[in-house]
């Protein structure tokens, strides 16, 4: 197994979509990066529909809704 992260391989994949105008993939694949990454911070499975709606709903929580993720995330 890799010792990079899903996240960071999924974010340097949605980079390669932007350098590539392919921006609605790009979008997409940014998006589940930070869905992701909140998996890996809260040690969840990150394959687990139900947990990624979980840490979806986190964004929406008033504690970290400004976040700066949360900014990233909601961005249109």
């Amino acid at each position: 197994r890799s010792s990079v992260q899903e996240s960071e391989y999924q974010l340097e994949l949605a980079g390669w979509y932007f350098d590539n105008q392919r921006y609605a993939t790009g979008y997409i694949t940014l998006a589940e990066a930070i869905i992701t990454y909140l998996c890996e911070i809260e040690r969840r499975d990150i394959k687990n529909r139900n947990t990624r709606e979980e840490m979806k709903n986190l964004l929406h929580n008033r504690d970290i809704k400004n976040s700066k993720l949360a900014q990233l995330y909601f961005k249109k």
